[in-house]
C-alpha cells in the first residue's frame, strides 16, 4: 500500500500575487528565462519521449511533488510540536 496520498488541487481562483512574496520577487522581472545546459537536455529527452513513456514520466514526477509535500507537512508538524517555528 502507498502510504503517500496526494489529493491536492489548484483553486480556480488563484490569486495574481501571494502577500509578501514582493519581497522576494525582483520589481521588474526578466523578459528571458535562464535555462542551463540541464534544464535544455530534461526537456528534449522529453520531447523525445513517446507518448505513453511521457504520460508514465510526467506521473512519477507527481508522485515525487505529492511525496515532497506530505515530507514539508511532516516537518512542520515537527517543528510546531518542538516549538521551532515561533514568530518572536
Amino acid at each position: 500500500m502507498n502510504r503517500y496520498t496526494c489529493e491536492e488541487t489548484i483553486p480556480d481562483d488563484w490569486p495574481d500575487e501571494f502577500p509578501g512574496i514582493t519581497r522576494y520577487a525582483p520589481a521588474e522581472p526578466s523578459r528571458a528565462l535562464q535555462f542551463d545546459s540541464g534544464d535544455i537536455a530534461l526537456v528534449n529527452s522529453l520531447g523525445n519521449l513517446a507518448p505513453g513513456a511521457l504520460v508514465d514520466e510526467m506521473k512519477a514526477m507527481h508522485t515525487i511533488a505529492c511525496r515532497l509535500a506530505v515530507d514539508e507537512e511532516q516537518e512542520l508538524i515537527r517543528g510546531k510540536i518542538l516549538r521551532v517555528l515561533l514568530d518572536d
